[in-house]
Formats: C-alpha cells, sequence, structure tokens
C-alpha cells in the first residue's frame, strides 16, 4: 500500500444478507485468528506509516448487523437514465419509464422519476457502450455492466499472478469514480462506474 502511495485504510465488516460469511476465506469475524490478523493489521500499518481506522459495529451504522433486513437498513439512491426525444406537440400520453437501475441486496424501490431538459452536460454517457474485458478470457467481464451490485467477477488463479480489467471507450473520456471491492485476494466484486 505504501509503495502504491496510499496514505489509510479502513477495516470495515460488513455482513451480507443470505450469505452464511460476510468474507471468503477460511478466518471468522470474531474469533482469536480474526484479532490476531487485526492487530497485525494495524502494526504493519503503523510500521508503514499508514493511518489504520476500525469501524465500531457490524454493518453500515453503529447498530447494524445481520438482524436488519434490507428493507429496515439504510437505503442508497442509484439512478438509470433514458434518452427520449419527444415531437412538439405530441400528446399521445404514452408512459415512458427509465431502466431499473443498480441495486444491492435484492433490495429496489422507486423514489422519482426525473425529466431534464436535452443540454450538452447530459447528452452523453461515454461508458454506456464501453467494452469491458479481463486477463481471464474464460470470465464474462460484461456482468460487471449488468447494473446488479451483487454481481461478482472471479477471476482463477494464473501462475503469473496477473489480474486486470479493462474499461474501452470509443474516445478519451473523464471517469468520475470507480468501486472497487476485494472480498479475497484471487477475486474482485464489481465495480461501479
Amino acid at each position: 500500500m505504501k509503495e502504491a502511495g496510499i496514505g489509510g485504510a479502513r477495516f470495515f465488516h460488513v455482513h451480507r444478507r443470505n450469505k452464511p460469511y460476510s468474507s471468503e476465506g477460511p478466518i471468522r469475524f470474531g474469533t482469536e485468528e480474526f484479532y490476531e490478523h487485526l492487530v497485525h493489521a494495524a502494526a504493519q500499518a503503523d510500521k508503514n506509516d499508514i493511518e489504520f481506522g476500525i469501524h465500531n459495529a457490524d454493518g453500515w451504522t453503529s447498530s447494524g448487523g445481520p438482524w436488519v433486513t434490507p428493507e429496515m437498513s439504510m437505503k442508497r439512491i442509484t439512478c438509470s437514465e433514458q434518452y427520449v426525444q419527444v415531437a412538439p406537440n405530441n400528446h399521445n400520453n404514452k408512459t415512458l419509464l427509465p431502466p431499473q437501475p443498480g441495486y444491492y441486496e435484492q433490495f429496489y424501490r422507486d423514489v422519482a422519476v426525473i425529466a431534464l431538459p436535452a443540454n450538452k452536460y447530459n447528452q452523453s454517457n461515454a461508458f454506456s457502450n464501453a467494452k469491458v474485458t479481463a486477463s481471464d478470457p474464460t470470465l464474462n467481464a460484461a456482468l460487471l455492466t449488468d447494473n446488479d451490485r451483487d454481481s461478482t467477477l472471479t477471476f482463477n488463479k494464473n501462475k503469473a499472478n496477473n489480474y486486470w480489467v479493462q474499461v474501452e471507450v470509443d474516445e478519451p473520456t473523464t471517469l468520475r469514480s470507480l468501486h472497487i471491492e476485494t472480498p479475497n485476494r484471487h477475486g474482485i466484486r464489481k465495480p461501479s462506474l
């Protein structure tokens, strides 16, 4: 982490509903081995001058945990876009709904539909037709564009220990955010673009 210029890390345990454990691998949350690894991680961070923080509870809030169902938990607002063109004086009253956006834990509810007039800022999404490939040609990297935040892409271990995901767009463009979760050393959770 230090070599990559990362100055801090936060340990954040999140239990995922309908999964027997929130972490993949042999070490279980709350066991003696878990705490030994946690202390080791903090010591290594200190040794390398990396700030190491620990979240204070299981789940997204201090009162979170596996007993909190998605319906009762904190929510995330997601969105999708659909461009439509309506001819002037067209009053056919056709209902248009945008595609369902991504969601977590199989939980989704509509909140609002907002219509905006076309302008130079909302007329293009360079990533909507992006070509996504991975270092492992046997994987379906297009899975990363399915709008389901619970989708995962797990690499098969290779001798070179070389793993990558490539996103190709038609022309250079600005990527405003990227979210990557790694549940284990050899897998990558779906990034959200």
